[in-house]
């Protein structure tokens, strides 16, 4: 697997976990290079804006998760997904049952000793507490860091 794809690496993590996961985002290509996307020869779009993994469980539900590498990703898509644009999208998913997190992959390990990639996870939520329009306000906890370890070139 090679190491830039964090949704890869979500995927077998989740999958490992005993859920049911699959890659939501999609890739759209143009028919030709258009200026207004960098010269691109396409954009790759999420799901509902913020889902690269959707997955479920039996005893779980449902996950919806966003993906990053830990090089300051994971604070872009804290900002995207409280951003004015999507906090609704993300606020409804919550309380429809479904869960939301963040999952950013980077590789830890002790000063001097070898690295193993491991993912952080952010799970949002609402809270008790109530905003200034009298509705339960959005938050993000963070939980991990989960270790993931890469044996034999397997996930």
């Amino acid at each position: 697997m090679p190491a830039s794809l964090p949704v890869q690496r979500t995927l077998a993590a989740l999958r490992k976990e005993g859920w049911d996961a699959d890659v939501a985002e999609k890739w759209i290509a143009f028919p030709s290079k258009r200026p207004e996307f960098g010269g691109a020869p396409g954009i790759r779009r999420d799901l509902h804006g913020f889902v690269d993994v959707d997955a479920f469980h039996p005893d779980r539900g449902h996950l919806y998760v966003q993906c990053s590498d830990d090089a300051g990703g994971m604070a872009k898509h804290v900002a995207k997904m409280l951003g004015e644009d999507l906090v609704g999208k993300v606020e409804r998913a919550l309380r429809s049952g479904s869960r939301v997190e963040i999952h950013a992959w980077g590789k830890r390990g002790p000063r001097g000793s070898v690295k193993h990639w491991t993912r952080r996870r952010l799970v949002f939520s609402l809270i008790l507490a109530l905003d200034t329009y009298g509705l339960p306000a959005l938050t993000a906890t963070m939980v991990g860091p989960l270790a993931y370890f890469e044996q034999e070139g397997k996930p």
